[in-house]
C-alpha cells in the first residue's frame, strides 16, 4: 500500500517539464529527450531555444509557464504543440495536448493522456454555429450558414481549467463579410469537468 502511494505521489509531484522530456519518443516524433531537455532548460533561465528537429526543421519553445504547468512548442511556422498537465481530485493528473495547424486556416486537434501516456477518451465537444455568435444573430440563417465551424482552434485557458475553441471559418469569408461579424463572434470556454465523465 506504502509503495502505491508512493508512485501516485511521484507521479503527482511531477512538473510539466520533467513530463515534457520524459514523453514517449513515439508521441512526439519531432524531437528527442534530449532536445527536449535543452529546450527546458534553456528556458528555465529565461532563453527560448531552438533546436533543430529530427525532421530536419527547427523547433522552437514559445511558452514556458511552470506556473499554468504549460508548454508551447512551435515545430514549423505553421504548427503548434501545446502541453498541460492537468491536476486531478485524486492527487494524481492527466495531460493535455493541443495541436495546432495554423494554415491555410488554424484548426487544432485536441487529445488528453493519462500520466503513462495512454491515450483518454472524452467528451469531444459538437460545435455548432451559435456557440460562437452573438445572441444577435442566432436567427440570422444566412450568419448561421457562412460561419459554420469547419475551422476551430484551440488553446488552454490561462484563468480556468477549461480549453478555449476558437471559430476561424469567417478566414474563408470575403474582407467585407468579415468585418461585418467580428465584433459579433466570441470564443467559447469548455471546462475539463464537461470532457470527461465523473468517477
Amino acid at each position: 500500500m506504502m509503495m502505491v502511494l508512493s508512485c501516485l505521489f511521484t507521479l503527482s509531484a511531477q512538473n510539466i517539464d520533467e513530463i515534457y522530456v520524459n514523453m514517449p519518443q513515439s508521441t512526439n516524433p519531432y524531437l528527442d529527450k534530449q532536445d527536449r531537455f535543452e529546450l527546458v532548460e534553456y528556458a528555465k533561465v529565461g532563453q527560448l531555444d531552438t533546436v533543430v528537429n529530427l525532421l530536419g526543421g527547427k523547433s522552437t519553445l514559445v511558452t514556458y509557464d511552470p506556473e499554468q504547468q504549460l508548454i508551447v512548442i512551435s515545430h514549423t511556422a505553421n504548427s503548434l504543440s501545446a502541453y498541460k498537465k492537468i491536476s486531478q481530485n485524486d492527487s494524481t493528473y492527466i495531460i493535455g495536448l493541443i495541436e495546432t495547424v495554423k494554415a491555410p486556416i488554424a484548426s487544432s486537434t485536441v487529445l488528453f493522456y493519462d500520466a503513462q501516456w495512454n491515450l483518454l477518451p472524452y467528451r469531444k465537444p459538437l460545435f455548432e454555429s451559435k456557440d460562437f455568435l452573438d445572441i444577435s444573430l442566432h436567427n440570422d440563417e444566412k450568419a448561421l450558414r457562412e460561419l459554420m465551424p469547419a475551422f476551430v482552434s484551440a488553446t488552454f485557458s490561462t484563468i480556468a481549467d477549461a480549453i478555449d475553441y476558437q471559430n476561424n471559418s469567417i478566414e474563408m469569408l470575403p474582407p467585407d463579410e468579415q468585418k461585418k461579424y467580428k465584433d459579433k463572434m466570441h470564443a467559447l470556454s469548455v471546462y475539463f469537468t464537461q470532457l470527461f465523465d465523473k468517477k
